[in-house]
């Protein structure tokens, strides 16, 4: 079999088979749509990670702007982030929101959607290779990969710089399993992994500013040689903790480790520990400018919810 051929049956198999363990996308969730009909009431979609279920995005879900035409603001074969407002599996129904979508997550939905592409890119290859259902090596241990690493990106990532433990909990059949490493260290070029956790701390007892102090060393006193924990301020009292590693399960099992730490301290003086997002990885360095501008944006999307009410009007 050519180089071609092999590509375009790999394609093939990614097509037959959705990313996530859900059949259909939750309500509220976020996830990338590609248009391919625009008609005055609304524009049909395919869910991209959803084996291409179909689903509906209404005009007024379009836009919070006035617009004479919805084909001045989508056109067929665009792919954008949707929320998830209704799902009728009974009948395969699936209403999205685009109006809906901040900032912030659209930039999540779409970091997702690539590492998803890459997985799913990576399995259909193993499945290819191995002769195996692609559906069933997703269920022999990929789906609860994302479970386990809050993406399974992450822990091919893992697999990418050694570190096979993530696979011992799994019945893979040897030659899958090869397979798998294989083609991992293939596609993905070893690269530390960031995690972090963006948190709300407050400390209102007597101790105040110091107590805060007290309890983010707490926290940090659980880095180890290998994951070494550090504090960044967004803006008080929201706070960042990240840490930079080679083995993202033992990044994450200290982080989390951390912030236990950090609450308890908190909560025996009076203060309180709110975690808001995380403990999470991403594939690069936090930058700390980037997220105070997307509480900036999240801010002004906010007032424009306010705002706006009135412009959820619209032409056909």
């Amino acid at each position: 079999m050519s180089e071609n051929d092999e590509a375009n049956q790999v394609r093939q198999l990614a097509s037959t088979c959705r990313f996530y363990a859900t059949k259909f996308p939750p309500i509220d969730s976020v996830v990338m749509a590609q248009i391919f009909k625009v008609e005055p009431v609304g524009a049909m979609v395919s869910l991209l990670e959803y084996q291409g279920l179909p689903g509906m995005i209404l005009a007024s879900e379009v836009s919070r702007r006035r617009f004479r035409s919805i084909k001045q603001v989508i056109s067929v074969g665009k792919i954008i982030p949707c929320t998830v407002i209704r799902v009728d599996e009974s009948k395969g129904y699936i209403d999205l929101s685009k109006k809906r979508v901040s900032p912030n997550d659209a930039k999540q939905v779409e970091d997702r959607y690539a590492h998803s592409r890459n997985v799913h890119s990576i399995m259909a290859r193993v499945a290819n290779l191995t002769g195996n259902d692609l559906e069933a090596l997703y269920e022999m241990f990929c789906w609860d990969l994302y479970k386990q690493f809050d993406h399974a990106f992450f822990a091919f990532n893992a697999i990418a710089n050694n570190d096979l433990t993530v696979l011992d909990k799994y019945e893979i059949p040897e030659e899958v399993k090869n397979a798998l490493i294989t083609v991992i260290k293939q596609k993905m070029a070893p690269k530390p992994a960031s995690i972090y956790a963006r948190v709300e701390a407050t400390c209102f007892g007597s101790q105040g500013v110091a107590g805060l102090k007290e309890a983010f060393k707490v926290g940090l006193d659980c880095s180890t040689e290998d994951v070494q924990l550090r504090v960044r301020i967004v803006g008080p009292p929201v706070y960042v903790i990240t840490t930079t590693c080679n083995v993202p399960s033992k990044g994450l099992q200290i982080m989390k480790l951390a912030l236990e730490k950090i609450g308890n301290h908190l909560n025996s003086i009076g203060g309180k520990l709110v975690c808001h997002n995380g403990p999470q990885m991403t594939e690069s360095d936090l930058d700390i400018n980037r997220l105070v501008q997307e509480d900036d944006e999240e801010a002004d999307e906010d007032d424009e919810d306010e705002d706006d009410d009135e412009d959820d009007e619209y032409d056909e």
